[in-house]
């Protein structure tokens, strides 16, 4: 029983992995990566690494205290005797800003042209001096001037009871979103590749000699399993050149940020993630496999897998307003439903929504799925794959649910 599905299984890996079709298919999201990647590095290379020189206007004592966080602000102080000749200044582009003291505070005034200064960090410079200034007029010492400007820190942490979870939150979360994608993604792919080649076989009369060699179960679960090598095939070859450019690109400030955002994200997580998105692949593959036995030809394939492209949308929909309604049972009760769970319970599970165990349970529901899927679908094949019909899809997999 098994020799003849591992036989089909490589039949149908082999047939595929040799094809150009499929290396466009999972080259192709790479080379969009290393065209987005080169154009930002080419970006950031071309962009001015220039200092901006900053005057400010009739102001020696805040000129000099600029002067002193230059190193923070990261731009020139120079002084400048009055408005007009600061603004003659920036009109022949020899200063990219001028600061003014006005009776109601500050006015930075730039060009066009100037390189940027950063508007938040001088604020915050000046704000200093402010409280400092107000400081010394209350009579209180460098120590309550120091106590009064240290800033607050926050550190989030999300109480469950047993434990807490820290600020990985974020980064799970983010991962999240893109397991989301990953996902759909790759039931588009392979979801279409599972439906035309099961219709291809049917509509030219080649599956009446394939199930006279070897039984319609060999056909069926060998034709997952090669699909679903594919699969893997193409997550591992991500993994490789993910981690390949990671350690190449290691001096990158775009990926010195991706690493520092991925600090964050724990390994439980990404396996707990993993095994999800391949457990929910596989369940589509094993529902195109039902629904294809039930086509005719291949004019039949796209009209057949669009109900499941959009379930594999609505679960990814779904997960977006995680964040905005929490306690909403509907979203709730979908991060436990098979084809839908796998977009919805990692996210829940990045934000603290539900423990370990729910989101286990979520994982043994999809398993569980699969196991009942497989064997309903081995006998809806079995039935279907050599017999025609012009009945509705729908109504031919309702009548196989009465049989």
């Amino acid at each position: 029983m098994f020799k003849p599905i591992i036989l089909v299984a490589k039949q149908t890996y082999r047939s595929h992995i040799k094809t150009r079709g499929f290396w466009l298919m999972v080259l192709s999201p790479l080379l969009m990566a290393a065209v987005f990647i080169g154009i930002a590095y080419a970006v950031v290379s071309m962009q001015s690494n220039t200092t901006p020189n900053l005057a400010v206007v009739d102001s020696p004592d805040i000129s000099r205290i600029l002067k002193a966080d230059k190193q923070t602000l990261k731009v020139n102080i120079s002084d400048i005797k009055n408005e007009d000749d600061a603004k003659k200044a920036l009109k022949s582009q020899k200063i990219d800003g001028a600061l003014l003291i006005t009776h109601s505070g500050y006015q930075l005034l730039t060009q066009p042209k100037s390189e940027q200064i950063d508007t938040q960090v001088l604020s915050a410079i000046l704000k200093n001096q402010q409280v400092q200034l107000k400081a010394r007029n209350l009579g209180l010492n460098a120590a309550q001037t120091a106590d009064l400007l240290r800033p607050v820190e926050i550190k989030t942490q999300v109480y469950q009871p047993g434990k807490t979870s820290g600020n990985n939150e974020g980064a799970n979360y983010g991962l999240s979103v893109g397991i989301g994608i990953v996902t759909m993604t790759l039931v588009m792919m392979y979801v279409s590749m599972m439906a035309q080649e099961i219709a291809n076989e049917k509509s030219s009369r080649i599956m009446e000699i394939l199930l006279a060699a070897t039984s319609p179960a060999a056909q069926y679960f060998g034709k997952i399993l090669g699909i679903f090598a594919l699969v893997l095939t193409q997550v591992v070859i991500y993994v490789v050149s993910g981690t390949a450019a990671i350690q190449v690109l290691s001096d990158n400030d775009i990926v010195k940020m991706l690493q520092k955002t991925l600090d964050g994200v724990t390994v439980p997580f990404v396996s707990y993630a993993v095994v999800f998105i391949l457990s929910a692949v596989l369940l589509y593959l094993i529902l195109t496999a039902i629904i294809a036995a039930l086509i005719n030809d291949q004019s039949q394939v796209q009209q057949a897998i669009q109900p499941m492209t959009y379930l594999a949308m609505f679960g990814y929909l779904v997960s977006f307003f995680l964040t905005a309604m929490p306690n909403n049972l509907f979203i709730q009760i979908s991060s436990f439903v098979p084809f839908v769970a796998q977009s919805t319970m990692p996210t829940r599970l990045a934000l603290s929504q539900v423990d370990w165990l729910g989101a286990m349970m979520s994982l043994l529901l999809t398993f569980v799925a699969i196991i009942v899927l497989g064997y309903f679908g081995l006998r809806v094949y079995a039935r279907n794959v050599l017999s025609y019909s012009d009945e509705n899809i729908l109504k031919q997999l309702v009548n196989n649910l009465k049989k």
